[in-house]
């Protein structure tokens, strides 16, 4: 089980190269062969997947039977029509093509941050994702309120 964590800041290049962390890289080394899977993420953001999730993403969506085939068919072009297989270059960088630059409005600034979120990564605009922050720490106090997180302990770990 991959466990991608933390927030770090980065810059894009004028090529449309980001950095991946090497922390991060570290993390998928085993799982993705110096390889992602980029496409557009929930909101206005990329999703970097190691191939396994991107597989995992994939075969979700295939048997995913609550949508007419109609509007299945536009969720793929959605997901799969704007994907890239992206490699790592010698300094740890993926090129990330124009429409997703878009997508991301990364081509409104250069100023990125990368997200772990446990088995993929986010690539964002920075002032996007600062923006993002404010309703999603509310949404967070709320739910995490209202869930029954506390654990018990005893002298096997965790019951």
């Amino acid at each position: 089980m991959l466990a991608l964590l933390g927030t770090y800041s980065n810059s894009l290049d004028e090529k449309g190269r980001v950095a991946i962390p090497a922390k991060f890289r570290n993390a998928l080394a085993p799982e993705c062969n110096d390889r992602l899977f980029i496409t557009r993420g929930l909101g206005d953001n990329i999703a970097a997947y190691p191939k396994p999730e991107w597989e995992r993403y994939v075969n979700a969506l295939l048997q995913y039977n609550k949508l007419d085939e109609i509007t299945k068919a536009k969720m793929f072009r959605q997901v799969m029509g704007r994907a890239s297989e992206v490699v790592f270059d010698k300094q740890g960088r993926i090129n990330i093509p124009q429409d997703l630059l878009k997508h991301a409005k990364l081509d409104e600034s250069r100023n990125v941050k990368i997200v772990g979120v446990g088995k993929y990564l986010e690539i964002w605009n920075s002032e996007l994702y600062a923006k993002e922050a404010g309703p999603e720490e509310k949404l967070f106090q709320e739910t995490m309120g209202s869930i029954n997180l506390s654990l018990n302990y005893n002298n096997d770990g965790l019951d």
